[in-house]
């Protein structure tokens, strides 16, 4: 999840990271990564800034809450999930990115980054 994080936003991160335990959408036994204090400490910000882009996050539609036993901490908490909507949007995401570090051939069969044009710099660039 590393490469893929880097210039997003919280929330943005969130979704990402709650993404990875879509499996457990149902199940009555989840990880601690799904509460806000997981969120928190697998992001590594305050569980007061985790609570306000959830609420903003539950607001938009992009995920869910209900309550789930999660083993050694609690018998209830409130865990969140993505909607079908957040899976949408996290979809996206991963093909904005992939899109993003695509190479593209020149031609010559030497690999650019996308923002590559190739070729000589302009002329006002070398002198």
């Amino acid at each position: 999840m590393n490469g893929e994080v880097e210039g997003k936003t919280v929330g943005e991160k969130i979704l990402l990271l709650l993404s990875r335990y879509s499996r457990y959408q149902r199940d009555l036994v989840c990880p601690r990564a799904m509460t806000q204090q997981g969120i928190a400490d697998r992001l590594d910000i305050s569980r007061g800034h985790v609570a306000v882009e959830v609420k903003r996050l539950l607001g938009r539609g992009y995920i869910a809450s209900r309550h789930a036993h999660i083993p050694d901490v609690c018998p209830m908490l409130k865990v969140y999930h993505l909607t079908y909507l957040g899976e949408i949007l996290v979809r996206q995401y991963r093909e904005m990115a992939a899109a993003s570090v695509a190479p593209c051939s020149k031609g010559d069969g030497r690999l650019q980054d996308a923002g590559d044009r190739g070729g000589d710099p302009p002329e006002s660039a070398t002198t």
